[in-house]
């Protein structure tokens, strides 16, 4: 099913490959035909063909937000974030607390 919506200022698009979530770009700047989101280009009609410099077809999905792939996009920033967190700097209490929180919510 094609999506047909001028993108605006604002708008988030996500990009996808396989099926995953991999970022979120945010319409900062609008002309007649383009909507760019730092040095991405989108066409402002969406048909979700992209303009990278040299290439004419992207291997990646790009999709308007949705509250499905904004959870997505929670999720992938939760698990970054987690990966990234030096948990010897938490004290036996945190951590304590932390596993009680995860183990009662599975």
């Amino acid at each position: 099913m094609s999506q047909t919506k001028l993108l605006e200022v604002g708008d988030k698009v996500y990009s996808t490959y396989l099926g995953k979530v991999r970022d979120l770009h945010i319409i900062d700047r609008v002309t007649k035909t383009l909507a760019i989101s730092g040095g991405m280009r989108f066409r402002r009609d969406y048909d979700f063909r992209i303009y990278e410099s040299g290439e004419h077809f992207s291997t990646c999905d790009y999709k308007i937000e949705t509250p499905e792939l904004a959870k997505e996009y929670f999720l992938l920033q939760f698990s970054r974030k987690l990966a990234k967190t030096d948990f010897s700097k938490f004290s036996e209490e945190k951590m304590t607390a932390i596993m009680n929180l995860i183990e009662n919510n599975q």
